[in-house]
């Protein structure tokens, strides 16, 4: 018995595989992080949200529209300075925004933003 029948069949699957493979995404990302950043158009009050927060004594990083940013990095033009257990304050300009956490049994998605001048 010839064995052609059988491996034209294995490559015609494997063929097949290798582009649905290609779309599969990752289970553990946030849904946010797939989606391209936006910075604020000038004079838009800008629009962040803290997914989570990472406070350790090894490092300190929060998660802000499903992208994680160190202390001192950047995101949308603004510096991530402080990273606490359940807040994250980023300074833009002159002004310093606190971003919180939602309340629990609340979205993750809803986030309280204060801005001091």
């Amino acid at each position: 018995m010839s064995n052609r029948p059988l491996v034209i069949l294995l490559l015609s699957l494997l063929l097949i595989a290798v582009p649905v493979a290609g779309e599969l995404q990752d289970p553990t990302r946030p849904p946010a992080a797939s989606r391209p950043q936006l910075s604020p158009l000038p004079g838009d009050s800008p629009t962040w949200t803290l997914n989570a927060t990472l406070v350790s004594p090894a490092r300190r990083v929060a998660v802000i529209n499903g992208q994680a940013v160190g202390e001192g990095e950047m995101i949308g033009g603004a510096r991530l300075i402080r990273v606490a257990p359940e807040t994250a304050i980023l300074r833009q300009g002159g002004n310093e925004f606190t971003l919180r956490l939602a309340a629990a049994g609340k979205s993750f998605n809803k986030t309280i933003l204060e801005e001091k001048k």
